[in-house]
C-alpha cells in the first residue's frame, strides 16, 4: 500500500511540474500575436512587423494604414517600481510592479488603421495586456 501511495504521489508531482513548465513557456510575443489575430486578421489582411524603438521613425508610422502594416515596438526599460526609465530618458509604465533595478522588455502595438504616430492600442509586458 505505502509504495502504490508513493507512486501515485511521485506521478502527481510531476504532472504538476509539466504542466507548470509549459504554462511558463508563454512568452510576450505570443501573447502579441495572439492579441494581434483575434483583433485584426479576421478584418482585413495586415502584416506585423517588430521594430526596435530608436528604429522606428515618424513617416513609417504615418505610412502604416496605407501599408497595411501592425507595427510593434519594442522598448527595454530599467524598472523604477510601477514604472520604467529607457535609455532615451522617456517613462513607461507597466502592467505590474517589478522589483527596482530590472530590465523589463515592452510591447506597443500601434493601430493599423491610423495615421496618427501616438495611436497606441495595446502595450505588453509581463505577459500582460493592457
Amino acid at each position: 500500500m505505502k509504495k502504490l501511495l508513493l507512486a501515485v504521489m511521485t506521478l502527481t508531482t510531476l504532472a504538476a511540474s509539466t504542466l507548470t513548465t509549459q504554462a511558463a513557456a508563454v512568452i510576450n510575443k505570443d501573447v502579441i500575436n495572439q492579441y494581434i489575430e483575434e483583433s485584426f486578421m479576421i478584418e482585413a489582411d495586415y502584416r506585423t512587423v517588430f521594430v526596435k524603438s530608436e528604429k522606428l521613425t515618424n513617416k513609417m508610422l504615418k505610412q502604416r494604414k496605407r501599408d497595411g502594416i501592425i507595427y510593434v515596438e519594442k522598448i527595454t526599460s530599467t524598472s523604477c517600481g510601477t514604472y520604467g526609465r529607457t535609455d532615451d530618458g522617456g517613462v513607461i509604465r507597466y502592467n505590474k510592479r517589478t522589483r527596482i533595478g530590472k530590465k523589463v522588455k515592452s510591447f506597443l502595438v500601434y493601430n493599423p488603421e491610423s495615421k496618427a504616430v501616438d495611436d497606441v492600442i495595446a502595450v505588453i509586458d509581463h505577459k500582460m495586456i493592457r
